[in-house]
């Protein structure tokens, strides 16, 4: 049977069967360590005909102890397939092949080059099952040049390269193919860039002349000597490609691109490039200048996106001809700067400055001095500036230095020939600039000197103190001002200081003459006119009727407040006269004179959780009496009365949820859940803080049709009953399917008498989902955390544990009837109980917990047949079989013993001893 897994699934396989072969030759080894590392997912594209493959098989003993799986390998020198010494003979159960694409072993590469090699350079290899074929190099020049020799007509060739460190000055071709793909191996994290280290001894990484061919590399670290270069241009124009994962140690040196993209790359150096075009820089890191000026004789098409500039001189420099350029999203981190411009951006005589978009950057550190973060820079030409954005950008830190008087965050340098339109400067945000207030400016100190011809957008942007602009020539453009202390000429939006009466008939013909008071919004009147719209009473909304503007009620069908006397009443005829969505007040409300009692679709929530107070009077017996579709939530119940029979609320029938109460102060039970077929209820967020009654619980169940109590807090203070009772009674109506109950999320510290969940009441079938609880089960009388009688119950990943100093009397979950799995839990007795689990009645199943804190019986089978106990950790107590009980299995569990007859019971494998 051959399973074909994906190059990740094929990776772990062979990585588990590098550690089990540990000790097999060195040409295993080899073999499963360039398996291990698999191409890029494009490379797994296409041609899938193509089968040569490392066999891994498993035969059918080779999951039993001892036994090693069966690996066939390829015999470099001889090109056959043959056994690994010491592995398992078998029949083979489980083929595991890789699909690959192209030449190559497996990894689909033209070439494989391993610093290591010690065969024949050059030394081709067949791939079995195929014709296709690969060469073995020990140097990456040496495949490049057999690349250029084969000149396969339009072919990109691949090599991929094993780690390690490669003394190399490798030259780029010029002629014949139409690119290389270099692929190294071990791509770590963010910043290890890998263990494919190209480090010349002497000169540079890589030389770059003529027309250089395609490059695509990836996880590969360019290295170099003092005063050398991780790529060196003498001479060439247009190199494209990508680099990915890749570091540069030394610079980068006048290097001509075109289409070149680096996406996530390291640069520890300078990078000087040439004419630029079409270059992409994504999400990579420079320690120092991204230089496209000063050897430049073009820059068209740049984006340098989500990138962080590290380094005190890490600054963006552009030249010559700027245009299309795009300097988005990133960060300027710079410490101690000792550059004067973060992005500085300053074309040669003559050339135009155009269509520079700088967006959402953040500049943390201001410059050295006398400088500024942005600078667009025309002054020394005739050039024109023309459609720039400079918006949504940060400047977060203060100018340093003293006395600073030409220091600004952004500057456009225009000059007197060229003109500059179209610009945009807004939403920026600007940090402490000393004492100098102007943060935007150009030629000639704070005064603009450039020829705003049209169409220009300066503000508001956020500012520290203040924002100035002077602007010399206003025409058509458009000025925004920021507060009123800036200077602009007529027309251009200057704020006006003046007091002003917004509300005069006499200044507006459309409004009405009004005094304004506290509170008051303006709004139009039927006239219409502009009029007074006084504020509205407490708790009322500022809505619309469908016609005008008012204060009224809104979400809810009424707003009531409580009075402290026959609130309940109030309530009911709120109800009773359609009201179905109610918002009760923050206040104390006396419901202890009646019954409320739902209609379908009812909603009665509180203002506030903690100040919305049901006091239910101690004796009063009344209750909360939900229909279907009804809900209840955000308030505090106070003062329930003491009574089995009247827990202040009781679903009864359909869908109904309580959320968010505070059951502070019940003496009885806090919550019912109704028995009905259609009974569905929902508890969620919950506290359970009162007293129950003796035989009742915090929360009742009482067979409804399904349950689910949800993320409750159990904090009952010592007494009878149980935090959650089962009253499921033989006289009870009986349908299918069966009560469904799911308790999840709940947490809490409980000592009511009768533990957190007690069963004991249940005559009759329940079905219980008990998962993912944390419960510290208290108690002087040391009660059960779960009691199951009659259940169906799957007890899942909770945690239950003892707190020190309680009782030893129980068992912390104890079973006596119905079917129970517990599952995954932790189980942690604090060395208080000499039973943690005790099972009385047979068909039950113990699996994977974690089992702790007692020093008798971690699992204790009292009574009955045919339990599963397997897979748990219990570093201290026995797992026990009392006399009697029989078929129980027993097996794959961490104990100090298991005790009980072995010829009664299947006692399989388990780890025993302290």
């Amino acid at each position: 049977m051959a399973t074909e897994l994906t190059p990740r699934e094929l990776t772990a396989e062979l990585a588990a069967l590098k550690r089990q072969l540990a000790d097999q030759d060195e040409v295993v080894q080899r073999a499963l360590s360039i398996a291990s590392h698999h191409a890029p997912e494009h490379f797994f594209e296409g041609n899938d005909a193509l089968r040569p493959h490392i066999a891994v098989r498993l035969n059918s003993g080779a999951t039993e102890v001892g036994r090693r799986p069966r690996l066939n390998f390829l015999d470099t020198e001889t090109g056959e397939w043959t056994l690994a010494e010491g592995t398992t003979e078998g029949e083979d159960e489980i083929d595991i092949s890789l699909k690959a694409t192209g030449g190559g072993f497996g990894v689909c590469y033209d070439y494989l080059v391993m610093s290591g090699w010690t065969g024949t350079e050059g030394q081709t290899i067949t791939i079995p099952d195929s014709t296709e074929t690969f060469k073995v190099y020990s140097t990456i020049q040496a495949p490049i040049d057999d690349a250029v020799s084969d000149a396969s007509s339009g072919k990109t060739y691949s090599i991929g390269i094993c780690p390690g460190t490669y003394a190399e000055n490798l030259t780029w071709p010029t002629t014949a193919i139409t690119g290389i793909f270099l692929h190294g191996y071990d791509f770590i994290s963010e910043d290890n860039f890998g263990e494919v280290y190209i480090n010349p001894s002497s000169g540079h990484a890589i030389t770059v002349t003529g027309n250089p061919k395609l490059i695509s590399a990836e996880n590969i670290v360019f290295g170099g000597q003092a005063g050398s270069s991780s790529i060196n241009h003498v001479s060439g124009i247009n190199w494209s490609g990508q680099f990915t994962h890749c570091e540069f140690r030394r610079s980068i040196t006048n290097v001509d691109f075109t289409a070149m993209h680096f996406a996530h790359c390291k640069f520890a150096s300078d990078v000087s490039l040439a004419s630029v075009d079409d270059v992409y820089f994504h999400d990579c890191k420079f320690s120092d200048i991204l230089d496209m000026k000063t050897n430049g004789s073009g820059v068209d098409n740049v984006t340098v996106d989500q990138c962080v500039f590290l380094g005190s001189n890490a600054r963006i420099l552009l030249g010559q001809r700027a245009s299309n350029v795009i300097i988005s999203a990133n960060q300027f981190t710079t410490s101690g700067a000792t550059a004067n411009s973060r992005v500085e951006i300053t074309p040669d005589i003559g050339d135009p400055l155009h269509h520079i978009s700088i967006i959402g950057n953040a500049f943390t550190t201001g410059p050295l001095t006398n400088g500024q973060e942005i600078l667009l820079d025309t002054s020394a030409s005739s050039s024109n500036i023309w459609g720039v954005t400079i918006t949504a950008n940060t400047f977060s830190d203060a100018f340093t230095g003293s006395g600073l008087t030409d220091t600004c965050h952004i500057r456009l340098k225009g000059n007197s020939s060229g003109d500059i339109f179209g610009i945009v400067i807004a939403n920026n945000v600007f940090g402490a600039n000393n004492a100098q207030l102007d943060h935007i400016e150009d030629a000639g100190g704070f005064t603009v000197i450039g020829t705003f011809v049209e169409e220009s957008v300066f503000g508001p942007s956020g500012r520290h103190n203040v924002v100035k602009y002077k602007i010399t020539d206003g025409a058509n453009n458009l000025f925004i001002p920021s507060s009123s202390d800036e200077t602009g000429l007529p027309g251009s939006g200057r704020v006006s200081v003046e007091a002003h009466a917004i509300l005069d008939g006499d200044v507006h013909t459309d409004s009405a003459a009004d005094v304004v008071t506290r509170g008051s919004v303006i709004a139009a009147n039927s006239t219409p006119a502009w009029d007074e719209l006084v504020l509205g009473a407490n708790h009322l909304f500022l809505g619309s009727d469908g016609a005008d503007v008012l204060y009224r009620t809104v979400g809810w069908d009424v707003l009531l407040e409580p009075t402290g006397s026959s609130d309940a009443a109030r309530i009911q005829t709120a109800i009773d006269a359609g009201s179905r969505k109610i918002l009760l007040l923050d206040g104390t409300w006396d419901v202890s004179d009646q019954n409320v009692t739902f209609a379908t679709g009812t909603e009665i929530v509180g203002q506030s959780r903690k100040a919305t107070i049901l006091d239910f009077g101690t004796t009063a017996f009344f209750q909360f009496l939900m229909a279907a579709d009804t809900f209840v939530g955000n308030a505090t119940v106070a003062n329930a009365p003491t009574s089995a029979s009247a827990p202040p609320i009781q679903t009864l029938a359909g869908y109904t949820m309580v959320w968010n109460i505070d059951f502070s102060s019940t003496s009885g039970s806090g919550l019912a859940i109704g028995r009905s077929t259609s009974a569905r209820a929902h508890i969620i967020n919950c506290i359970f803080q009162g007293l129950p009654d003796a035989a009742v619980g915090q929360i009742e169940i009482d067979a409804p049709r399904f349950a689910i109590i949800q993320n409750c807090g159990f904090l009952g203070a010592a007494s009878s009953g149980a935090a959650i009772f089962n009253r499921h009674p033989a006289t009870a109506s009986e349908f299918f399917p069966r009560p469904n109950v799911v308790i999840t999320g709940c947490y809490g510290t409980t000592n009511c008498g009768d533990g957190w969940l007690d069963d004991g009441g249940s005559a009759r079938e329940t079905t219980f989902s008990i998962v993912g609880n944390s419960i510290a089960q208290a108690g002087a009388n040391a009660p059960f955390a779960i009691d199951i009688s009659n259940a169906i119950a799957l007890i899942s990943g909770n945690s239950f544990i003892v707190p020190t100093g309680q009782a030893t009397a129980a068992a912390m979950i104890n079973v006596s009837g119905g079917k129970v799995m517990i599952e995954n839990n932790r189980l942690d007795a604090n060395s208080t109980r000499t039973d943690i689990i005790d099972i009385s009645t047979g068909g039950h199943s113990v699996l994977g917990n974690l089992i702790r804190g007692t020093s008798t019986n971690a699992i204790h089978l009292t009574a009955g047949n045919n339990s599963v106990i397997g897979g748990n950790n219990c570093p201290s107590g026995d797992i026990r079989i009392a006399g009697g009980s029989t078929g129980h299995v027993v097996a794959l569990n961490s104990v100090n013993a298991v005790v009980g007859d072995a010829t009664l019971n299947q006692i399989g494998l388990n780890v025993t001893g302290a």
